[in-house]
């Protein structure tokens, strides 16, 4: 079947020996998304090594996820996810501002971090915020941590899993997203947030910090619950600009994260300018 193409793509790294097994045949790309199960199948699947020989071409989503890559694929490309946005309307912050944090709930994620950040806060801090969070649970340990963390703090609200409508509900009811993880390529939910207007505040372990300016088109912070506190305290001195951070970040994912951006790049990056997207 592979035969009959000109070029196939490998989505993900677990389609490492579909790179191995193809890529004798025709030119195969290898995208990958992947930062601590790529760690883990370097460790256990040896054999993975040999796909980064085979690939004609090695993509990652961000730079983060690229680090990884590198020393088995030094020429290693960028190529960046593009959605369509999920709201084309004007978000103007409410009081109590709100955040959200989408994510299943899971050490990388995150969210014991994000939880004792905010309970860290000073009351006067703290009751101009909200953080909601939404999660499918993976991990019933942290889902615990957090909750017991979480139990006397009002304004902290733990929810799990959504269907797709009501996390796009849910989003648009939010004046700011939070993604705290330790570990993430270029999450959907941080792009959606830029498309929507939304403030993006993330940790500099997530791949989409490296596109936004802290302050500016966003906030960025260290993985870590002091830093994330900072970070808070800091949207919260800065509230009369907030509606403008949110602004710039819809500029961000027009420029870096649109459809039409994904198309330009990935037909780049593919060598197929003559074959244009329509």
């Amino acid at each position: 079947l592979a035969k009959n193409f000109d070029f196939a793509i490998a989505n993900t790294a677990v389609t490492w020996p579909a790179v191995i097994q193809l890529g004798n045949l025709i030119d195969v790309y290898w995208y990958i998304h992947e930062i601590s199960l790529m760690h883990h199948l370097l460790d256990v699947q040896p054999g993975i090594k040999d796909a980064f020989l085979v690939a004609k071409k090695v993509w990652v989503g961000s730079a983060h996820a690229g680090e990884v890559i590198v020393p088995f694929r030094p020429d290693v490309s960028v190529l960046k996810y593009g959605v369509a946005p999920i709201t084309e309307l004007e978000s103007v912050p409410g009081s109590p501002f709100q955040i959200s944090l989408f994510g299943s709930y899971e050490p990388r994620k995150g969210q014991d971090i994000a939880v004792a950040a905010f309970a860290s806060l000073p009351q006067k801090y703290r009751s101009k915020l909200r953080l909601n969070l939404f999660g499918r649970v993976l991990d019933e340990n942290l889902y615990r941590i957090a909750a017991l963390a979480s139990r006397d703090i009002f304004e902290i609200t733990l929810k799990t899993e959504l269907s797709y409508e009501h996390y796009c509900g849910e989003l648009i009811a939010s004046d700011a997203v939070l993604v705290a993880s330790l570990d993430d390529t270029l999450p959907f939910v941080s792009i959606d947030a830029l498309g929507a207007g939304k403030v993006l505040l993330c940790t500099r372990t997530t791949g989409t910090s490296a596109y936004i300016e802290n302050g500016v088109s966003g906030f960025i912070a260290e993985p870590e619950a002091d830093a994330i506190a900072d970070m808070l305290r800091e949207v919260v001195d800065k509230a009369d600009m907030l509606k403008k951070i949110g602004t710039a970040g819809r500029q961000v994912f027009d420029e870096q994260f649109s459809v039409e951006a994904f198309k330009t790049a990935f037909f780049e990056a593919c060598k197929l300018a003559q074959y244009s997207p329509k």
